[in-house]
Parts: C-alpha cells; structure tokens; sequence
C-alpha cells in the first residue's frame, strides 16, 4: 500500500485532501499533518511514497526550506509541492521536486499530477505517461516558438516569465506543436481540444489562440512568425 503525507498549512485545504485522496485512491494510507514541524517530523522518522508539502508556510522555518531539504540529495520520497504564489514557482522548480501545484486546483488535476510524480518514482518513462485533464491530453514536456511546456501545465517564455496555462490553452499550444502538417484546420483543432461534439461554430477556440498570442507578444518567442491564421480555414504554421 502506498502511504501519502500532506503538509498544508490551510486547515481546510488539508481537510479536503484527506477526505479526496481515498475517493481518487482507495488504495492509498492518507496521512495528514496538522503543522509543518510535525510534517518534518513524520517524514523523517516514517515511510511514505509521496509527500505533497505546501510550500507557503512561513515564519523561522518556511516551506521553502523544507522543500530543501526534502529535494536534497537523499531523497526519501517524491515531493509535490504546492503554492498559490505565481513568483515562487521559478525558486521551486530549481529545486525539482516531482511536481508542482499552483493553487486553486481542481481534482482532474490533482489525480493526474500525484499519478505522473508516482509513476516517475516508479520508473516509468516520461513519455510514456498521460493524463486528462478537462477532457485535453496531458503527455510529456514539449517547446514551441521558443517556449517550453511541461506536462503541469506551466509554459516558461524566453525572458524567464512562468504561466500557469488551462487545459484548453496547453490543447492548443500541443496541438500545434504536434502537428503533423503545416495547416491546422480549425475544425479539427476544435475536436482535438474541444472533443468530438465540439460547436465548430463556436468562437472559444478563436479566444484561446489570440489570448496565447498575446502572452508570446509580452514575454517573447516566435509565435507571431510561427503561426499565421488563415481565415474561415485555421491556422499555418512555419516550424520547419
């Protein structure tokens, strides 16, 4: 049985976790500590497959530190940390624990995240994992027009910004960087993200192109000369 500890300082947040994880994992031992020490303290002297530690804790001795430790070089188990500070993200990936949680999370998220750090312990091939989340494939990390995408949904830009991308967004940067032609027909693109009864009347797909337009114009890379909309037919893409 695998055995998983929380540490997270929001009371009600941990509330949820203890009574979530079972629901997702039944055969998981869910254990939750009421307070950072206690956490440290469990995860020193107890085994546990997975640790999920809320890096917010502050004060003499904060999350941050913690995650320190636990990402060292002796590593007793995955750690997947957890924020609701967007500026803190940079500082914990140089840490590389397992995975990374931005808050709010929904629970699509939280059962493909805890599975891919699990599944990496336990050796399986990153690429060989994937996970859905609202309805969008998850694979593994891919770059496009200079960006690079990791499979928790996070999209670093060239001048070091970090954005937390929806599941809609992630579909539609990877449906373009997998692309197996130059011409990404809308229609298609819609069922690729959207799913099969897509309304490929629907504007959305429209809005979540311009928004990551957008993002590549105020933090660089080559979207705008890589990808070009071809009207009433979707989009060209210049990736050879």
């Amino acid at each position: 049985m695998k055995r998983v500890l929380i540490v997270e300082e929001s009371r009600d947040l941990r509330r949820l976790l203890r009574e979530m994880l079972p629901a997702l994992f039944p055969e998981w031992e869910t254990v939750a500590a009421e307070s950072l020490d206690e956490g440290e303290r469990r995860h020193r002297r107890e085994m546990f497959s997975l640790a999920i530690l809320d890096v917010d804790y502050s004060g003499a001795r904060r999350g941050l530190d913690v995650l320190r430790d636990w990402t060292g070089p002796v590593r007793r188990c995955p750690v997947v940390a957890t924020t609701i500070v967007h500026a803190l993200v940079p500082q914990i990936w140089e840490l590389e624990p397992a995975e990374v949680l931005l808050k709010p999370w929904d629970v699509h998220e939280i059962r493909a995240r805890l599975s891919r750090a699990l599944a990496r312990s336990d050796g399986a091939p990153v690429a060989d994992f994937s996970a859905r989340i609202d309805g969008v494939e998850v694979r593994a990390e891919f770059a496009f027009a200079g960006a690079s995408v990791t499979s928790d949904l996070r999209c670093r830009f060239p001048d070091g910004h970090v954005e937390k991308l929806g599941p809609k967004e992630y579909g539609v940067l990877a449906a373009f960087a997998h692309a197996p032609q130059a011409l990404v027909l809308r229609e298609q693109l819609l069922r690729d993200v959207w799913g099969p009864d897509a309304n490929t009347h629907s504007n959305s797909v429209n809005v979540y192109v311009s928004r990551l337009r957008r993002l590549f114009v105020e933090h660089g890379g080559d979207f705008e000369r890589t990808v070009t909309t071809e009207a009433k037919v979707g989009w060209r893409l210049a990736l050879h």
